[in-house]
C-alpha cells in the first residue's frame, strides 16, 4: 500500500498555477437574485437536523456574483441575511460556533448548491484549483473582495478526474496515473501531527 508519498506526490500534482501578485484584489459584483437558488443546510444541531428530515433542508440564496480565474467563471452565492460579514465573532470556526457569512461557490457549474460548496467567508475557499481568502464583504452583500491564498488547496470538488501525478515510492518503485488506468484506486491519507 502507497501512503504518504502518493499522498505528497497528489499534493504537489495538485498545486495551483503560478499565483496572480499577492496585492490583486478581485472584485466580484453580488446582484439580487431575480429566481430562487438553494442550498442544502448544514445539520448543526437537533433543529437543523428536524428540518432535514420533516422539511426546510435547503437555505435560500439572493445574491449571485461571477468570478472568472484561471480562465473559469464561477458563480458565487449569498444567502438571505440581514447582513454580511466575513469575520467569525464566535468562539471558533467550528460549524457550531462561525459567524461569519456561509457562501456558496458552484464549483462544478450545475447550479446546484450541495454542502460541500459553502464556506465561511472568514476562512480560506475553494474556487478552481485556489484557494482565496475574502478581504472584504459589503454589509449589504453588494460587493466580495477576494485575494488569492497560499493556503494549501483543499476542498472537495465531486466528479473531478485526478490529475496527472508521478511518483517514486519507498521502495523505488515509480508510478504515474497511467499505472492505474482501468484499476480502482484508493488514496488512505493519514498524517500524524
Amino acid at each position: 500500500m502507497i501512503q504518504v508519498p502518493l499522498f505528497a506526490a497528489l499534493l504537489l500534482a495538485l498545486s495551483p498555477p503560478a499565483d496572480p501578485p499577492a496585492d490583486d484584489i478581485l472584485h466580484v459584483e453580488m446582484k439580487p437574485l431575480e429566481d430562487g437558488v438553494a442550498r442544502e443546510r448544514e445539520v448543526t444541531g437537533l433543529g437543523s437536523l428536524l428540518r432535514s428530515v420533516f422539511g426546510g433542508a435547503e437555505e435560500g440564496m439572493v445574491r449571485r456574483g461571477e468570478l472568472v480565474l484561471d480562465g473559469k467563471t464561477f458563480a458565487i452565492y449569498l444567502p438571505e441575511k440581514e447582513s454580511y460579514s466575513h469575520v467569525n465573532e464566535g468562539e471558533n470556526d467550528s460549524h457550531h460556533r462561525n459567524t461569519a457569512t456561509r457562501l456558496s461557490v458552484d464549483a462544478d457549474g450545475d447550479g446546484h448548491l450541495t454542502r460541500d460548496e459553502a464556506w465561511y467567508a472568514n476562512l480560506p475557499i475553494r474556487i478552481g484549483d485556489r484557494m482565496v481568502e475574502v478581504v472584504d464583504l459589503a454589509p449589504d452583500g453588494s460587493r466580495i473582495d477576494l485575494r488569492v491564498s497560499v493556503t494549501p488547496l483543499r476542498g472537495l470538488v465531486m466528479g473531478r478526474k485526478c490529475p496527472p501525478f508521478q511518483l517514486e515510492t519507498s521502495d523505488g518503485e515509480k508510478l504515474t496515473l497511467d499505472d492505474f488506468r482501468g484499476k480502482t484506486l484508493i488514496l488512505d491519507v493519514w498524517s500524524v501531527t
